[in-house]
């Protein structure tokens, strides 16, 4: 009888190390995700910190707005890249259990079974790739806009900083052109009339003023 449960206890001894070795392996993958979005809530923290006193040395300098904007421009893109990075993790992390569990799957499933299976995941596969494709490529269209806008910018205020005085320039010679030519209407017509007193005439009408 001992006999019998010293085999016993060596058997489920046993299983229990083969089970704890086929399980092990999916661990490290596990652990390499987690590790990496530890390590983006590092970061992220990080720059939040490091922007902040950007923002706080802006107000000690001249142009006080144009600072802030640009740090929070700077400040901006790089938390949409660290969130790009997250999303990418987690993708991935979601991709790897589709892809555990349509081999968990495969081992119970029929020929036809698995070779629907084995579409599925190349076709997830490749949908994952676009996905990834198409956010880097509107990340880079993303850098290359505010780039452009920036660099716009400045150029654009000067336009209108320069036009400004220009338009008021002009409605001030506008408004002494009309002036003038009331002032002379009036001279006009103060002559024609000492002249109609002198004469004993009614005064002419004076041309009207041409538009």
């Amino acid at each position: 009888m001992k006999n019998w449960f010293l085999f016993l206890f060596i058997g489920l001894a046993g299983s229990g190390l083969q089970a704890q070795q086929v399980q092990e392996p999916a661990a490290p993958a596990t652990d390499a995700f987690q590790v990496e979005l530890d390590r983006i809530q590092v970061e992220r923290r990080r720059q939040e910190a490091h922007y902040a006193k950007e923002e706080a040395a802006c107000y000690q300098r001249f142009a006080v707005n144009d600072c802030l904007r640009q740090v929070r421009v700077k400040r901006r893109l790089v938390m949409e890249d660290l969130r790009r990075q997250e999303i990418a993790v987690n993708d991935e992390q979601r991709r790897q259990k589709g892809v555990e569990e349509v081999q968990r799957l495969e081992e119970k499933s029929s020929p036809a079974a698995l070779q629907e299976a084995a579409e599925k995941r190349e076709a997830a596969i490749q949908d994952h790739k676009e996905r990834l494709e198409r956010a880097e490529q509107k990340k880079v269209d993303k850098l290359q806009s505010e780039k452009d806008r920036l660099s716009a910018a400045p150029r654009s205020e000067r336009d209108k900083s320069s036009d400004r005085p220009t338009a008021e320039s002009r409605a001030a010679d506008k408004q002494e052109f009309e002036e003038k030519q009331r002032q002379a209407k009036e001279n006009r017509a103060r002559r024609d009339k000492a002249l109609a007193d002198k004469v004993g005439q009614p005064p002419v009408r004076p041309l009207p003023t041409p538009p």
